[in-house]
């Protein structure tokens, strides 16, 4: 288990761990990728939940519901889009936070509306930035200003 996640989590190839073509390495790790996290449900309500999607190759997007003040993953939901139905499945899953922190999405702001109706919304500071920013050249003193700020580095 070491030496996958040193390889999942680090730059050197398979090739590198294995000491040859990989293969070996493949074969001796394939059952890593059947392990499933399991995340245990404890029933306590969060001050904070940032709720985000990250979309993957092959199609899948992961939503993930992350505790705003320790970082711990609190509950993930496998998707192909970010729509209303696979936010409210994760949603549904957790007590209503205080606050919930979310990048603005359609889906997910009806999912809020269904599931957790009390809860306040704080749009991502991160994707308000980048939002506005894409339309704005990249030597504008605003966000020169912004980037020197919050020590931002360029986009890619």
């Amino acid at each position: 288990m070491q030496a996958f996640l040193k390889w999942l989590m680090g730059n050197a190839t398979q090739r590198e761990l294995d000491g040859g073509t990989g293969r070996a390495f493949r074969h001796h790790h394939a059952w890593c990728w059947n392990v499933e996290p399991v995340i245990v449900l404890t029933g306590e309500a969060y001050d904070e939940i940032q709720l985000d999607g990250t979309y993957l190759s092959g199609g899948w997007c992961l939503l993930t519901a992350i505790d705003g003040a320790s970082g711990d993953v609190l509950g993930f939901q496998w998707t192909d889009t970010e729509k209303y139905a696979s936010w409210k499945a994760l949603l549904d899953r957790l007590p209503p936070p205080r606050v919930v922190v979310i990048d603005g999405g359609q889906g997910l702001a009806s999912a809020l509306k269904a599931s957790w109706p009390e809860a306040r919304v704080q749009r991502c500071l991160v994707h308000v930035f980048y939002e506005t920013s894409a339309a704005r050249p990249l030597c504008d003193p605003v966000l020169m200003r912004v980037r020197r700020c919050y020590a931002w580095d360029e986009r890619s």
